[in-house]
């Protein structure tokens, strides 16, 4: 009865704060600024600038080009003039565009007529249709990443520079403490900001998926690239919105939302320095009928490893230490949609993904881990199905019930190897499982002079399971669940419009959400997001938002075994301890965990001149203040006796009896000093157990810019920027004193940056990039060493042949980090720790691939 009352509170809440007012929204300009492109982004955006939803027939309008469109119009005029020379029409009825054949424009019927598969217009970072945002988003066409050469996902997000490549990450070398990224099975997740893989909530199609290993992160490259339309990201805490995890932002992964006729493509790439040999094979097919449509989607793909031996800069150091991992993939997708009478459509999407990955590293000067050193092997498989039901009740409002079941198992298959012979072998899986069920609508509540007031309404469950074994070497058996239920509500108010003609403010607009969670066991959790949309000048948009987020613990976090580790106080970074001492090390889960909580903010400056046409600029100051942050509070082992900052969390001198009720409640016990195990001889517990105990402060700005123009009738250019500056720090106790987080190895720079230019002339594209990640601290050691900053380029160009015999051909040749960068190397003490910060800078060096295309 509990949750029940509390989705009727939140309902209540959502409707209650739009129920003002009454009267009739009247047609505005709008100036536009679009570029010639396909004819469905420029449609998308035409829908997105004036808060109305798209409902477009891909068979009208797939493959047909827009023109460029500049200048100030109404909705109804930028429509004719994109749609001028074509076949097909528009008409703007009950909050919708709806695109028509020319001889059925005119055509009476209901909106819930549904004669073809549609392109619904869809906005990550809010419930409602069409709506604008208050919160920056950054969006990247498929098209964006073919123009810079990419041809995969995992490929391009390394180069977003809110994007840290720490976290899960395939690229994470040896010796990054684990909070910091870790590649098990070399899955890749995004990970805004740097404050965790945990703390990004990443989408298919707007739906969860299963997390991956064990720190609820969502594999990214399990998704074929030629399925995939867009990608949006909201670098903004969105928990109001859409639940656990989205405390750095959300990102949503969109598909195509039809395909028809036949794609397939073949890439091969490599370094020039040898190793990361990868081919890709990819191929789509699709179909359509009167009431439905449905493709499939594959690839295949397969890289070398990168070893040591096969980079110079490294020198002699870490022989047989494997840099980038083994990796081979399959992938398949499929989604389709059937009409259900009028006012229904069924669509059901599938995903498939298969991987192996291997590394290794040795501790012995031949580099031969079967003599000394570890060998690694990782099988991941997942799978996803989501069903979802989507009716028009009619009068403007949409309502869908959503289904989702999903599987992700990563095993692994560790051995170690000590004087030519296997010392030690681990097996086991970290296998995961989700379910969720939603129901949602939205829709106009009632009429104010500016315009529609919408809301969006919903109810859901939401069920994890982890199952984390281990069936050869230390025994490990997780096997837990975790439960959600929720609502949420949202709605957007509409305050000034255009038409009123205030003298000192165009347009203004309100949006707020609330949402309620509940964690049987764990905690219940209600939290709001307040924006505001602001336009002064027809030249300027202003946005603000403010809001809380939040992140249940993760299972691992909460019931990963509790080990107690018997180490020798030199191992911890202690010194002036007895000979023959030891040091007991205490490291695990913690069930007692209670939510990470976040405050978050942003505001946001929008220039669009009318005098420079197709030109933008955004400048955003974000702010994250996080509290109760899951942490394993020390992350260096070796600095464990010997920072002070960690001093309330060792105990010196124990008695016999705190050393032997230690032990008793780990799970696991483990000798490493080679000598017996004697509780008299203890000089210090380390308690490294996980806590809620850091509080953490992310703060900085993004500037997002484009400009497009054309340079002749058939030549046009793009001009794109995007650069992050990030501060962080965190203060893991009241007796602690704050440390710098960005800028410091491991962690985020404090400023990343892309910029390039793409020019089109007729069928040909060609395009250049320069990426810029900044320099690091190295405070491992006193005094701190300076890590260098890294600065590539990338250059690509594209030949489209469309000529018979030979039509429907790309050609495409890109380079990537032209002049051959290398990283800094920094310092190690072991033969398995990578020398250079790995979720920073990569050891690839010049990469130069070669992509054939054919639509048939």
């Amino acid at each position: 009865m509990r949750f029940h009352r509390r989705i009727l509170f939140v309902s209540a809440a959502v409707l209650a704060l739009g129920a003002s007012g009454a009267g009739a929204a009247q047609a505005v300009e709008h100036r536009f600024d679009i570029a010639a492109q396909d004819l469905r982004y420029s449609l998308l955006a035409i829908a997105r600038d004036a808060g109305l939803e798209l409902v477009a027939p891909s068979d009208l309008i797939d493959g047909l080009k827009a023109p460029p469109l500049r200048g100030r119009f109404t909705t109804r005029q930028a429509l004719d003039i994109l749609l001028e020379k074509s076949a097909i029409g528009a008409e703007i009825r009950e909050g919708t565009i709806y695109i028509t054949r020319r001889d059925s424009a005119s055509s009476t019927a209901p909106p819930g007529m549904r004669s073809d598969p549609e392109v619904t217009l869809t906005v990550t970072g809010t419930r409602l249709r069409g709506a604008k945002l208050a919160s920056p988003v950054i969006t990247i066409t498929r098209q964006d990443i073919v123009d810079a050469g990419k041809g995969s996902l995992t490929a391009f997000i390394s180069t977003i520079p809110q994007n840290f490549n720490g976290g899960q990450n395939s690229g994470v070398g040896f010796g990054v403490p684990e909070a910091n990224g870790q590649n098990l099975g070399s899955a890749t997740g995004l990970n805004l900001r740097g404050i965790g893989s945990d703390a990004t909530l990443t989408l298919l199609d707007g739906h969860r998926l299963s997390y991956n290993l064990n720190n609820n992160a969502i594999d990214l490259s399990t998704i074929p690239f030629e399925a995939v339309d867009r990608i949006e990201i909201v670098a903004d805490g969105a928990s109001a919105l859409y639940g656990s995890d989205a405390v750095a932002g959300v990102a949503n992964i969109l598909l195509r939302n039809r395909f028809d006729g036949v794609r397939s493509s073949a890439r091969i790439g490599s370094s020039t320095d040898g190793g990361n040999f990868a081919q890709q094979y990819s191929a789509i097919a699709g179909s359509h009928w009167s009431s439905g449509q449905i493709y499939g989607s594959y690839e295949f793909s397969r890289t070398t490893a990168v070893r040591v031996d096969q980079r110079d800069f490294v020198g002699n150091r870490s022989p047989g230490l494997t840099l980038l991992p083994y990796l081979r993939h399959h992938s398949g997708l499929v989604k389709g949609s059937q009409s259900l009478g009028e006012r229904a459509t069924l669509t059901i999407e599938g995903l498939y993904h298969k991987r192996w990955s291997d590394r290794s590293y040795a501790l012995n000067a031949a580099g031969d881990f079967r003599v000394s050193g570890q060998d690694y092997h990782f099988l991941s498989t997942s799978f996803a199905v989501s069903p979802s039901l989507d009716i028009d009740p009619g009068a403007g409002w949409a309502l869908s019930v959503v289904g989702l079941y999903g599987q992700d198992r990563s095993r692994y298959d560790g051995t170690q190897y000590a004087a030519s012979s296997v010392s030690s072998r681990t097996i086991g899986c970290y296998c995961n499982k989700a379910s969720t069920a939603e129901v949602a609508a939205d829709g106009p509540l009632l009429r104010l002079p500016a315009g529609d007031v919408r809301v969006a309404i919903g109810a859901g469950y939401r069920n994890n399971d982890l199952h984390a074994y281990r069936s050869v070497g230390a025994a490990q058996n997780i096997s837990v669940s975790q439960k959600a239920y929720y609502a949420f509500g949202e709605v957007g108010v509409p305050l000034v419009s255009e038409d009123q003609d205030l003298a000192f403010l165009q347009s203004l607009s309100a949006t707020a959400a609330l949402r309620y969670e509940r964690y049987p066991g764990l905690d219940e959790v209600v939290t709001p997001k307040f924006g505001l949309i602001a336009s002064p000048t027809r030249d300027v948009t202003l946005k603000g938002s403010w809001g809380r987020s939040f992140k249940a613990p993760t299972l691992y976090q909460q019931y990963n075994s509790s080990n107690a580790i018997l180490l020798t106080p030199a191992t911890l970074g202690g010194s002036g301890f007895p000979a023959n001492g030891q040091a007991l090390y205490l490291v695990g889960g913690n069930p007692d965990l209670k939510p990470e909580r976040a405050t978050t903010t942003s505001a946001t400056i929008a220039l669009h001149p009318a005098s420079l046409s197709k030109a933008s600029l955004e400048v955003s100051y974000f702010r994250i203040k996080y509290r109760d942050r899951v942490v394993s509070p020390i992350a260096f082992l070796r600095q464990s006796l010997s920072n002070p900052i960690y001093a309330d969390l060792i105990r010196l001198a124990p008695s016999v009896s705190a050393v032997s009720a230690a032990v008793s409640a780990a799970q696991l016990f483990s000798n490493a000093t080679g000598a017996p195990y004697d509780p008299t001889k203890v000089v210090a517990i380390v308690n490294n157990n996980s806590t809620n105990a850091a509080r953490q402060a992310i703060d900085g700005i993004d500037l997002l810019g484009r400009y497009a123009f054309d340079l002749s009738p058939s030549t046009s250019a793009t001009l794109s920027a995007n650069g992050s500056y990030l501060h962080s720090s965190q203060k893991l106790s009241a007796l602690q004193p704050e440390t710098m987080l960005a800028s410091v190895l491991f962690n985020p720079p404090h400023l990343r940056g892309r910029g390039g230019v793409v020019l089109d002339h007729d069928s040909l594209t060609l395009s250049g990039f320069v990426n810029y990640t900044g320099g690091v601290s190295d405070r491992r050691t006193t005094p701190s060493v300076r890590v260098g900053s890294m600065t590539t380029v990338d250059l690509a160009a594209r030949l489209e042949l469309n000529r018979s015999p030979i039509g429907g051909i790309e050609l495409s040749v890109a380079v990537d980090n032209v002049f051959n960068r290398k990283p800094d190397l920094i310092a190690t003490s072991v033969g398995y720790e990578s020398p250079y910060d790995s979720t920073n800078y990569s050891p690839l060096g010049r990469l130069v691939s070669l992509t054939v295309a054919k639509s048939w």
